[in-house]
């Protein structure tokens, strides 16, 4: 291994020159001082660094020698994956939060945040090894190819992969919070229908995606990309192929008699504005409705029927799953429709049934009550 050294004597050009050297360049302060600080602590031999600032940037350029190039380089690797997950994470996480959810507030925000924090803890080998072995293999084999690094742009441009990982968490966790905090009555289901109009082919489209959601549990995603030859209105169904879903596994979902005489409804009057196999497009353009546009109608819908709660489309999911776990579905056949990788992701998301809910659910199964009053 290398052990760290500095060089302090007026021979330093001379030092200097023969060694090789990776640089580092950042305009965040608190990363510089995170980066020197771990560059010390290190075990690193045969190595300095020097300092500069050069315009807008602070940059650490690290000398080093020796044969085992290789490790050197996996070495600043792991110091530059741990910068991200141990430093910097928290503010993509926030950031995230703020730019997709901004309508909550900002204590909101901030328990969205901590319930981030948790799901880490719940499965810290697993995140973290996903999250490092990535990080260490972009930074690898850029490092291998490139002597220096501007960390602001390699964040921005070169590890994506990373981010799903951090938007998928968010996601969840932003899911947990709203099950936490607001359910839908069933009046207020009924105000929410009502408020959109059949006659204007945007609303009429987000309506059957509100059904659709609230009858079959799918989530707003999966919806909007359905395309004709996927639903099955003779068995009242829909395939959701693998490549459309968060698990990346094929499901079949189910809806009502009601549903599946709207949607017919529906697709006949689609056809006569767009020739398209997208089952709920923009009208314009015949394409494939952006999430972020139809949580903007919603929002609105909201608005429209009077409903003062901080919930969005996800909400209409959870009422359905909450729906046929007080109705006595298992958890299992649940599990499945749902599309969830385990019961355990299932039994984590929603058995946490409010209070009301199970008086409510106590009241049909009393034996005393059932005894006296059939």
């Amino acid at each position: 291994m290398y052990k760290f050294t500095r060089l302090v004597d007026t021979s330093y050009e001379r030092r200097l020159s023969g060694m090789k050297t990776i640089c580092i360049k950042t305009n965040n302060t608190a990363t510089l001082s995170y980066l020197l600080n771990e560059l010390r602590l290190s075990n690193l031999k045969q190595t300095c660094f020097t300092q500069k600032q050069f315009k807008h940037y602070k940059n650490i350029t690290i000398h080093y020698s020796g044969q085992n190039e290789d490790s050197f380089i996996h070495s600043i690797a792991d110091i530059l994956s741990y910068l991200l997950i141990d430093e910097l994470e928290e503010s993509f996480l926030a950031n995230i939060i703020h730019q997709n959810y901004f309508y909550f507030d900002t204590n909101e925000r901030n328990k969205i945040l901590s319930y981030c924090f948790d799901l880490f803890s719940e499965d810290f080998s697993n995140y973290f090894d996903k999250k490092f072995s990535y990080l260490h293999s972009q930074f690898y084999s850029y490092l291998k190819e490139n002597k220096s690094i501007i960390l602001q742009g390699f964040i921005n441009f070169r590890i994506q992969e990373y981010f799903k990982i951090l938007d998928e968490v968010v996601s969840e966790a932003v899911n947990s919070f709203i099950i936490e905090k607001e359910y839908l009555e069933d009046d207020e289901v009924k105000e929410l229908l009502k408020s959109l109009d059949k006659a204007y082919f945007p609303e009429y489209r987000d309506l059957v995606v509100m059904m659709i959601m609230l009858d079959s549990g799918t989530r707003l995603g999966e919806t909007l990309s359905i395309e004709m030859n996927q639903i099955d209105l003779m068995n009242r169904s829909l395939h959701l192929p693998a490549e459309k879903t968060k698990g990346r596994k094929a499901r079949t979902v189910f809806f009502s008699k009601r549903t599946e005489k709207e949607l017919r409804r529906w697709i006949q009057f689609k056809d006569r504005y767009c020739e398209t196999e997208i089952a709920f497009p923009v009208k314009c353009t015949g394409r494939e409705l952006k999430i972020s546009q139809y949580e903007a109608n919603f929002r609105r819908y909201l608005q429209r029927a009077g409903i003062q709660k901080h919930i969005t489309p996800h909400t209409l999911r959870n009422n359905f799953a909450k729906r046929c776990l007080l109705s006595g579905m298992d958890i299992y056949t649940l599990s499945r429709i749902l599309g969830h990788s385990s019961v355990s992701v299932t039994e984590k998301a929603y058995l946490d049934i409010h209070d009301q809910d199970l008086k409510r659910r106590y009241a049909k199964f009393s034996p005393l009550e059932n005894i006296y009053y059939q």
